[in-house]
């Protein structure tokens, strides 16, 4: 009984501790407009980091983005009724790797709303 409580626990602690390790980033918001809120338009994260987007205003799902040369493992084209996360698969190992660089992308309401122009930006 005592070792099913002690692997039970040491189990428990080990899930706390990895999901405490996995760096989470909330959602980059489009506004209601389709552009990326201001203090999300440039967005860091690292090869194997993922990027989702979300709705400013509560209540509103609808959000489009779309890469011309995509750094993300699912496609180009995420949004409603898309694909939800990109996750980064490039091959930057180091900065100044040519990789390691910005990746612009278009963002909207829809496939043929207006369209903006935030971008992703990869560390190594």
């Amino acid at each position: 009984m005592k070792y099913r409580l002690f692997h039970g626990t040491l189990l428990f602690a080990a899930a706390v501790l990895l999901v405490a390790q996995t760096p989470r980033h909330p959602p980059v918001l489009v506004a209601d407009d389709g552009s990326v809120i201001p203090a999300h338009r440039s967005v860091h994260r690292k090869n194997g980091e993922a990027v989702t987007w979300g709705r400013q205003t509560a209540g509103q799902s609808s959000w489009y983005v779309r890469f011309a040369e995509s750094p993300c493992r699912e496609g180009a084209e995420f949004g409603s009724g898309h694909a939800a996360r990109c996750t980064i698969s490039v091959a930057c190992q180091n900065a100044g790797d040519a990789a390691c660089k910005s990746y612009p992308y278009s963002s909207s309401l829809s496939p043929t709303g207006p369209l903006h122009d935030p971008d992703i930006v990869v560390d190594r």
